[in-house]
């Protein structure tokens, strides 16, 4: 028996390797790609990810493909996990040649949907930011996904004040002691009606099921909210008339129609995200939401970043290849060598 080379990434090789790539430049490997991968949006397969609902969270399967790669993720988002002492995101992930059908890549992704989360967040800020030296940001929600986001952002481009706020303070000081060695001011505050009016992007990270009353302060600059994931049934984290007055950015129209922050209201303008790499479209006013359920082309892009880093090392031998294929019985009959 012959044997398909397939490398299987654990947590530890990829947690390894991006301690030695650094997280600065995975970061920006990841937008890079990223940015490829939407500008080339048409030569791709889409659709919407099929969730199973349960009361207390989502599992998910994100395929995609183009005539090269067969990929897809799969991740659960269940919000109250951490208090019974299990992640409230775990997730893997596939990218499988198309011309064979044979996985070349299987791969731990609970790390890494983190990073390209954030990537992505970052990604879009970039496309659409005023010229300015820093930026003020403030970030509602600072559990398992909050320092990625805020780090990715200072990459892109780099932060002046960091205003945080969660309803555990532990959560908080968590993330103040995990942020307190980078280059920009850490705020906490008591609440969103506390962000400063010229804040210039706000970030939700939290599992809100019912719309929260985000008053924006009112400023003479361009304003960005990131409302990330797709976490739980039922999400809703801004509230409609914000939504209504705002342009706002999907990554996948359908799927973003069913699980994101539009499923309740009519913003003004709709723009998707391939659109606005590509420079297709021109947004219509100051209020931006970037409406992030998370879409499979940026596991895509994750799962090709990774087969570049390892595809030096040997792969494993995973997937076995009969001498004679239509004997598959063989194994049976003689036992696997």
């Amino acid at each position: 028996m012959k044997w398909s080379m397939t490398y299987i990434l654990s947590h530890d090789m990829v947690t390894n390797m991006i301690h030695q790539i650094g997280l600065k430049t995975v970061y920006r490997q990841l937008v890079r790609q990223m940015k490829l991968d939407y500008m080339h949006w048409h030569d791709f397969h889409h659709q919407s990810r099929i969730s199973a609902e349960s009361p207390n969270g989502v599992i998910e399967l994100m395929p995609i493909h183009n005539q090269q790669h067969y990929a897809f993720k799969y991740v659960n988002g269940h919000p109250s996990n951490p208090s019974r002492q299990l992640p409230s995101v775990c997730a893997f992930g596939c990218l499988s040649d198309m011309d064979s059908g044979i996985p070349v890549l299987i791969a731990d992704m609970t790390l890494l949907t983190a990073i390209r989360t954030a990537a992505c967040a970052a990604m879009v800020y970039d496309c659409i930011r005023y010229p300015q030296d820093t930026i003020d940001i403030a970030i509602i929600g600072t559990g398992a996904q909050s320092e990625f986001q805020i780090t990715a952002m200072h990459e892109m481009h780099p932060i002046g004040t960091c205003y945080y706020y969660d309803i555990d303070d532990h959560a908080m000081q968590k993330f103040s002691d995990n942020l307190s060695e980078y280059p920009f001011n850490l705020q906490a505050i008591n609440g969103v009606a506390d962000i400063p009016s010229a804040c210039d992007v706000i970030i939700t990270a939290t599992s809100c099921l019912t719309p929260s009353a985000l008053a924006i302060k009112q400023s003479n600059r361009r304003k960005i909210i990131i409302a990330i994931g797709g976490d739980a049934p039922n999400k809703q984290e801004l509230n409609r008339t914000l939504i209504e007055n705002s342009t706002v950015i999907v990554e996948y129209l359908a799927q973003t129609k069913r699980e994101g922050e539009i499923k309740s209201a009519n913003p003004k303008q709709i723009i998707t995200l391939h659109e606005l790499v590509q420079s297709k479209q021109t947004l219509s006013n100051d209020l931006i939401v970037f409406d992030s359920v998370g879409f499979a082309i940026e596991d895509y892009s994750t799962l090709v970043m990774c087969q570049g880093w390892f595809e030096s090392l040997p792969p494993h031998e995973f997937f076995g290849v009969l001498d004679d294929p239509k004997n598959l019985f063989s194994q049976i009959i003689q036992g696997t060598p």
